[in-house]
C-alpha cells in the first residue's frame, strides 16, 4: 500500500485560522465547550503566506480549495476574501469552497464571497435559539443576515443541519426554510463525535467556563438520524471484539488518497488529511499522541511539515507521508499502526455515514 506522490494531488483541504467566534461543545477547540483549549495555538494563514506556498504556476494544475479545518472558521480569518480573490484571478476555473457557522461580519463580506467561491456550506444545527445549543457563542439573527447578503448576491448555498436529540423536532421545519431562502442543498448530517475512544457516550457533557455541566448532548431518538457506523463500532463488543482490535486489522482505504487531497493546518503545517493533523486534543488522546509520535521521529520536529518552509513536493514526497505515515496501515505491524487512519479510513465508515440515507457530502 502506498500514497500518493505530489504530482498526484490536485484537492487542498484548508483551516485558514485556528480561532473561531463559536464553542461547539464537540469541537476540540474548547474542553466541551466550556475552558479554551489550552495546547492549542491560536494563528492564521495570511494573504503573505498564501501567495508564498502557492505560487500561481503551482495553482495552474490544482483543481479545489475547501476551507474549513479542524479548530477554527474562515469567517474569522483576516484575509479570507483577498485569499479567495487571489485564488480566483491566477486559477478561474479552481472550485471553491468555504463551511462556516455563519454568524459573523458584514453584508459586503458575504457578498464579495458570493462572487468568488463556488459553495458555502452553512452548518446551521435548529432554528432560532435550538442552534445555540450546538453552536454555542453563536447568533440566528446574524446567521440570517450572513445568509441572506450571500444568496442574494449570488452565491450558491449548502446547509448542513447536524443531528441531535434537541432538534431532531426540527428538520422538515429547516428544509423547507433552506428551500424558501434559496439553498442549493439541505443535507442531514449524522454525528459520529458521540463515540469517545470507542465507547458509546449517549449523552455528552457540555461544561461551563470554570467547570459544571450546563447540560448534555443527546442522540436523536430516531435511529435513522443515528450514524449507522456509530452504532456498529460502539457494538464490537457484542461481536467479540474490542475497538482496539477493530483499529489494528481493519483494511484501510485512505480517503486522502481517493480525494487526490492534502490538509494545509492553520499554523502552516501540511498532512493527508485533517483527522491526521488533529495533534492539538483538548483531552487526552491516543490518536493525537500517535501523531505527534510520528512527527518527532523527523530530525526537524513539526517544522519539516511547515509549508512556509519546504515546498508541497518536498512535503509530500518526504519521510512524514511516504513512509511513517504509510507504515501506519500495516496490519502485519499493529503496535505501529496510526489510530486515526483506522477509525477514519477503516471499514465501518463513519464519516461517509455522516450523510447516509440523505444528501451526500459535498463532492471531491
Amino acid at each position: 500500500m502506498r500514497i500518493y506522490s505530489a504530482s498526484q494531488v490536485y484537492r487542498v483541504h484548508v483551516e485558514l485560522t485556528t480561532r473561531c467566534n463559536a464553542a461547539c461543545p464537540m469541537c476540540p477547540r474548547t474542553r466541551a465547550g466550556g475552558e479554551q483549549n489550552p495546547n492549542l495555538p491560536l494563528t492564521e494563514l495570511t494573504l503573505a503566506d498564501f501567495q508564498a506556498m502557492f505560487p500561481p504556476a503551482q495553482l495552474q494544475r490544482l483543481k479545489q480549495f475547501l476551507f474549513c479545518g479542524n479548530y477554527g472558521d474562515a469567517l474569522v480569518a483576516r484575509d479570507t476574501v483577498p485569499i479567495c480573490e487571489y485564488l480566483r484571478r491566477e486559477n478561474p476555473k479552481l472550485r471553491i469552497k468555504l463551511v462556516t457557522n455563519g454568524s459573523g461580519r458584514d453584508a459586503a463580506f458575504w457578498a464579495a464571497l458570493a462572487k468568488l467561491v463556488t459553495t458555502v456550506t452553512f452548518s446551521i444545527d435548529g432554528l432560532y435559539e435550538v442552534n445555540q445549543i450546538y453552536r454555542r457563542r453563536t447568533s440566528w439573527d446574524r446567521i440570517m443576515s450572513s445568509v441572506q447578503a450571500f444568496l442574494a448576491a449570488g452565491g450558491r448555498a449548502e446547509w448542513d443541519y447536524l443531528v441531535f436529540r434537541h432538534n431532531e423536532h426540527q428538520v422538515t421545519e429547516a428544509a423547507a426554510l433552506a428551500a424558501q431562502l434559496g439553498f442549493a442543498k439541505f443535507n442531514l448530517k449524522r454525528s459520529q463525535r458521540f463515540l469517545v475512544e470507542g465507547q458509546a457516550v449517549e449523552r455528552f457533557p457540555v461544561l461551563k467556563v470554570g467547570g459544571g455541566v450546563a447540560y448534555y448532548l443527546e442522540l436523536p431518538s430516531q435511529p435513522d438520524y443515528q450514524n449507522s457506523g456509530f452504532v456498529s463500532l460502539s457494538s464490537l463488543h457484542k461481536r467479540g471484539q474490542s475497538y482496539r482490535d477493530y483499529l489494528h486489522a481493519t483494511r484501510i482505504s485512505c480517503k486522502a488518497v481517493r480525494d487526490e487531497q492534502v490538509y494545509l493546518s492553520g499554523s502552516g503545517h501540511l498532512f493527508p488529511c485533517c483527522w491526521l493533523g488533529q495533534i492539538y486534543d483538548s483531552w487526552p488522546s491516543v490518536m493525537a499522541a500517535e501523531i505527534r509520535a510520528r512527527i518527532a521521529e523527523l530530525p526537524d520536529g513539526l517544522a519539516a511539515l511547515d509549508l512556509r518552509q519546504h515546498s508541497l513536493a518536498e512535503i509530500i514526497d518526504g519521510p512524514f507521508f511516504q513512509q511513517l505515515v504509510v507504515r501506519g496501515w500495516n496490519p502485519s505491524e499493529p503496535q505501529g499502526r496510526l489510530s486515526a487512519c483506522g477509525r477514519m479510513c477503516g471499514e465501518i465508515d463513519t464519516h461517509s455515514r455522516q450523510w447516509e440515507s440523505g444528501s451526500g457530502p459535498p463532492s471531491p
